[in-house]
């Protein structure tokens, strides 16, 4: 009978092979430098690889042991550093390009118009304010945008070759060691408000976006 554990690394090979490499059974296995009837056996669940084996297969697709033997493990995001480690990550895959990334090169502490970073719908944007109980949400928000500018041109330079491994992991741990000490605040418990409040912050959060998009038309036709 199969284990949990088998059963997680034949599917995980399967993923490797199909949606991370797009290889043909035999096109994966002669890139793993084994027979494809051994690979077959692995992804049917005849056979498992040993520990040596497992191992080799990991280094050679540049992912860890546990994501192969199925052991995620939920990150706790205590620091911007944290959120470092996951863009790496991000930027290191296949289909990500890390030149098309846009970050906002306002100053700080004033950012009048910044603009946004984009990726895939996520967005990080600085906006100035006089309100001085921000402050710390504006720096935050500089904190993240900037590091994720300053990680988006290194791995670029790695992608492009422009820059060696040894000093591509040597510029990234320093990057990452740098944010280590900027921590990240979270709601301890979020109240609880009544259905009418709730409709009713709702109804302001729109009105305010069609009034900042009602402004943008104008600003347009004036341009």
């Amino acid at each position: 009978m199969d284990t949990y554990e088998d059963i997680r690394i034949r599917e995980r090979l399967i993923i490797l092979r199909k949606m991370i490499f797009e290889m043909s059974q035999k096109e994966f296995s002669e890139y793993l430098g084994l027979p494809q009837s051994t690979l077959s056996s692995y992804e049917s669940g005849k056979m498992s690889p040993s520990l040596s084996m497992t191992f080799r297969i990991a280094k050679k697709c540049n992912v860890t042991m546990d994501w192969l033997c199925g052991n995620d493990k939920k990150t706790k995001v205590e620091s911007i550093a944290d959120i470092a480690e996951f863009f790496f990550e991000l930027f290191e895959m296949k289909d990500i390009d890390p030149e098309k990334t846009r970050v906002g090169k306002a100053q700080m502490p004033e950012i009048p118009e910044a603009e946004p970073l984009n990726l895939g719908g996520l967005t990080f944007i600085a906006k100035s304010t006089q309100n001085p109980s921000l402050n710390k949400r504006i720096q935050f928000d500089y904190e993240l945008s900037h590091m994720v500018g300053e990680i988006a041109e290194l791995a670029d330079k790695w992608k492009e070759y422009s820059i060696s491994q040894e000093d591509y992991d040597k510029e990234k741990k320093a990057l990452i060691e740098r944010y280590q000490s900027v921590p990240i605040a979270k709601f301890k418990k979020r109240g609880r408000l009544s259905e009418s409040e709730r409709l009713r912050r709702n109804i302001l959060l729109l009105q305010g976006q069609l009034d900042a998009l009602e402004g943008k038309k104008k600003k347009d036709k004036k341009d």
